[in-house]
């Protein structure tokens, strides 16, 4: 074994205590061999549901991408989306960001977009789908997947970040179906659903970005 075994040991003790930490399915006493060979058989009694979980995951990850584009796309066509900010000092830039790019015009709204960007991506899935309609001008695009794709994010999110297992914002969103601290489990027919509502909602992000930005293309 890499590293040392009484450290091990006393990690695995301290996270019993705690919930938050996933260890504590192991024994203090467990030799390393012992502990690994358990969890290995773990892993292969969940591997059906782990496999749909980063389908999903994926499926998620796929939308987020194809959002990132059509905003690049929009700032490119439209740079002045970017003074809709209504913070002033969110319209501040390095000016290490504008000597990078002073020979490229273009480069440099990319920079601004990607900035953007990072800044939805890593907020609220809810400030992402007020800033389509808002800054990115996709006033008219339909509601009528919002909450589905707002619970399809939290649930991405406890896939990712809590184990697989719901937590209570989550649990709010979806009034009840989950419930703070169950296991998640993800199946073929769940993928297929979601799958089906991220192209649903990204086709309708295509149509109204058509219309509103690129009528003439």
């Amino acid at each position: 074994m890499v590293g040392n075994l009484d450290a091990a040991r006393e990690i695995w003790a301290q996270s019993s205590q705690s919930p938050d930490i996933g260890m504590n399915q192991y024994r203090v006493d467990e030799s390393f061999a012992e502990a690994y060979s358990r969890g290995t058989s773990d892993l292969k009694q969940r591997t059906p549901t782990f496999l749909y979980g980063m389908c999903l995951v994926h499926g998620y990850g796929l939308l987020e991408h194809y959002l990132s584009d059509v905003i690049r796309k929009i700032v490119r066509s439209n740079p002045r989306v970017l003074l809709t900010l209504q913070k002033r000092e969110d319209r501040k830039i390095d000016y290490r960001v504008v000597i990078d790019n002073i020979d490229s015009p273009k480069a440099l709204i990319d920079e601004l977009a990607n900035r953007e960007l990072l800044s939805l991506t890593y907020g609220p899935i809810e400030d992402y789908l007020k800033a389509l309609r808002t800054r990115f001008g996709l006033a008219s695009l339909n509601d009528n997947l919002d909450a589905r794709i707002i619970q399809l994010a939290l649930l991405r999110n406890c896939l990712v970040h809590n184990r697989s297992v719901a937590d209570e914002r989550l649990a709010t969103v979806s009034g009840g179906f989950y419930r703070n601290g169950q296991r998640i489990r993800v199946d073929r027919n769940m993928v297929s659903r979601c799958i089906t509502t991220f192209m649903w909602f990204a086709s309708q992000v295509d149509q109204t970005a058509l219309s509103v930005h690129f009528k003439n293309s």
